[in-house]
């Protein structure tokens, strides 16, 4: 069988309104290049998946026994989602480790 393309996480017709400032009613208004399109949806993707990982990486896990480390629940509470802004915070905050 062939292999099915990979559907992308964002749409640029979703995100044009955003960027030209129309849902919060910003001033600043953005132009995105056709060449830059593409680019610009990998790194919201890229964005998108660190922010998923915050969020579980700050969801409650086991502590003892065989399954230490694993969720305790797999259902994302709304206190989850606060502690997993804040860990996402805390990663965009750090410096970036220089590889040897």
């Amino acid at each position: 069988m062939a292999e099915e393309a990979k559907k992308p996480l964002v749409y640029y017709s979703r995100i044009r309104e955003l960027l030209r400032g129309v849902y919060e009613g910003k001033e600043q208004k953005l132009n995105v290049s056709k060449e830059s399109k593409d680019p610009m949806i990998g790194w919201l993707e890229d964005l998108i998946a660190l922010a998923l990982e915050a969020l579980v990486e700050a969801m409650p896990h086991k502590t003892k026994g065989e399954q230490e480390g694993q969720l305790s629940r797999k259902t994302v509470k709304k206190g989850d989602i606060t502690k997993g802004k804040r860990v996402l915070k805390q990663k965009m905050a750090e410096p970036a480790k220089k590889k040897k």
